[in-house]
């Protein structure tokens, strides 16, 4: 465009048409992520990520504008994929931290550096999936999130070591204050602080992107008036499980989210609500370079107490332009 070398727009759109649900069974977590963007706007086509990059020479990068979350986590091969082409669960899809809204607009920037590379969120805490250029941009406070990431090798693999620290000036609801009787009154501040830790297991020595491994990520969080307390999230996944099949993909996960527990007491009991668990598979053939065709199974034990469990089965047929 004649301007700054280094520079580009990026954008995502979406369009979510019929009822299918995306939560299924009493989980408040979709299961199904495809069917959960653009978050209230069905029938709608909607631009979920909508930003400018600029590259700072060869190490560092700054973006500014909306965002899809999971867009940011479309090359990590257990993360992200959009519910379409790895797990459908939204712990996996984008692992909630009860702080970053489903689309959210700001500014992120890159900084690679020796040993550790970082990474800078600075956004508004509301959701804006509708909104473009909004008026009340951080009316309502500030979220900035600071991670930083330490790639290693052990047993001669590739291993990653990451830390991240997101914390919010944005007014919450103080769940203490739901209980009868009392008036619901705001509580302002909230954090979530994550440790994420990756390792190979096989890679590829043709192609560096076939390769899978283990995926360990806790995380703590203050649990009033962020509706998480503390998360484990793990499995194994990625590409190219069997020798001589590089373009298949798979996933095993399982997680365990523990709920505000000043949310749980104020609802009981009129409301049964507790923690939520699951475990996840998928598998994803390649039946051509363009044709995908894969099988996911979740069992969940929902957080909300009209199932004891939900049991959730899928097939899915991708084609790749």
């Amino acid at each position: 465009m004649g301007l700054w070398e280094g520079g580009g727009f990026r954008s995502h759109l979406e369009y979510r048409h019929g009822a299918a649900p995306a939560s299924l069974g009493g989980a408040i977590f979709a299961v199904n992520s495809a069917r959960y963007w653009p978050v209230g706007a069905a029938d709608e086509l909607v631009a979920t990520s909508l930003y400018f990059t600029q590259k700072l020479g060869d190490r560092s990068s700054v973006a500014i504008g909306k965002f899809n979350p999971v867009d940011l986590l479309a090359t990590n091969p257990f993360y992200g994929g959009w519910g379409i082409d790895r797990f459908m669960n939204l712990i996996f899809a984008a692992p909630p931290s009860g702080l970053v809204p489903v689309v959210f607009m700001g500014a992120v920037a890159a900084i690679k550096t020796e040993p550790v590379s970082w990474s800078l969120w600075v956004f508004d805490p509301d959701d804006r999936t509708n909104d473009y250029f909004p008026g009340d941009l951080f009316a309502n406070g500030v979220n900035v999130s600071l991670t930083g990431a330490h790639a290693a090798t052990l047993a001669g693999r590739k291993t990653t070591y990451s830390l991240t620290g997101t914390y919010s000036t944005a007014e919450g609801t103080d769940y203490s204050s739901l209980q009868p009787g009392m008036e619901t009154s705001k509580k302002k501040g909230s954090y979530n602080i994550a440790l994420q830790f990756t390792h190979n297991l096989q890679e590829s020595t043709d192609r560096p992107d076939a390769s899978w491994g283990l995926y360990i990520k806790v995380a703590i969080a203050d649990g009033n008036p962020n509706y998480v307390k503390s998360s484990l999230i793990a499995g194994i996944g990625g590409r190219a499980l069997f020798f001589g099949r590089p373009q298949d993909s798979f996933g095993l996960g399982t997680f365990y989210y523990n709920l505000s527990d000043v949310l749980q007491d104020s609802l009981a009991p009129e409301v049964d609500f507790h923690d939520e668990s699951g475990i996840e598979a998928f598998y994803s053939y390649a039946v051509t370079p363009w044709l995908f065709v894969g099988a996911d199974i979740q069992y969940i034990d929902p957080a909300t107490g009209g199932n004891k469990n939900a049991l959730v089965s899928s097939l899915r047929t991708q084609i790749r332009f």
